[in-house]
């Protein structure tokens, strides 16, 4: 599968994220299917996520795929 097709598969998963949890806020789906990783540094540093702008979209839907086999049944 080449890139764009990993990519639209990823949108189809968060579309479906989406429709299954219609509460949570847009960065919440991104933390919660691992497409954001977050890092605690302790509660004076804060919340620190890992930018995943180099990441391939083979390993980015291999994230959310399991995630969503998780929250999704």
């Amino acid at each position: 599968m080449n890139r764009q097709e990993y990519n639209r598969k990823i949108i189809s998963k968060l579309d479906k994220f989406i429709e299954k949890f219609p509460d949570w806020r847009f960065g919440q789906i991104l933390v919660n299917c691992g497409i954001i990783e977050t890092d605690l540094k302790g509660l004076t540093e804060g919340l620190f996520a890992k930018d995943p702008f180099y990441e391939e979209s083979e390993t980015t839907y291999n994230k959310i795929s399991q995630s969503y086999n998780k929250f999704i049944k």
